[in-house]
């Protein structure tokens, strides 16, 4: 699968996903999370943008070496951030009862899963049709 994604402030986006390649670049192999995948210490995805690149979930972060200069023949520097191991579900799980229990505001809320449902419709939508599909905007 792949989608080309345009966004309102003018950022382009793809996306490339198969699950009928052997590959070591799955979300459940790289974050080592889930105890029943095999673990791996590549990244999944990649962030790449005008200032800098981003590799997650190793959080590898390249920019160059100098800010007032780039392009191809200017050296890049590369920094990573500390990753702390976590249980994920249950800090989800604990997120959930703080929300229920304490009226925490939720970091996801209905609104969010809304939108998200509506972008996967629209993939759909636009593969069917084989036409770019516009999303309405939503003031947050």
């Amino acid at each position: 699968m792949s989608l080309s994604l345009a966004f309102e402030n003018g950022a382009l986006g793809s996306v490339v996903a198969s699950d009928a390649t052997p590959a070591p670049w799955s979300y459940e192999a790289t974050t080592g999370e889930n105890p029943y995948y095999f673990s791996t210490d590549e990244n999944c995805y990649h962030f790449l943008g005008t200032l800098g690149s981003l590799a997650f979930p190793q959080l590898d972060l390249w920019r160059y070496a100098n800010e007032g200069r780039s392009g191809w023949q200017y050296p890049l520097e590369k920094s990573r951030r500390e990753i702390v191991a976590q249980d994920p579900l249950l800090l989800q799980l604990e997120h959930f009862y703080r929300v229920i229990r304490n009226g925490e505001k939720p970091l996801v809320d209905g609104c969010d899963g809304r939108r998200s449902l509506e972008v996967a419709l629209a993939v759909l939508e636009s593969a069917q049709h084989q036409m770019p599909i516009a999303l309405p905007e939503y003031n947050k």
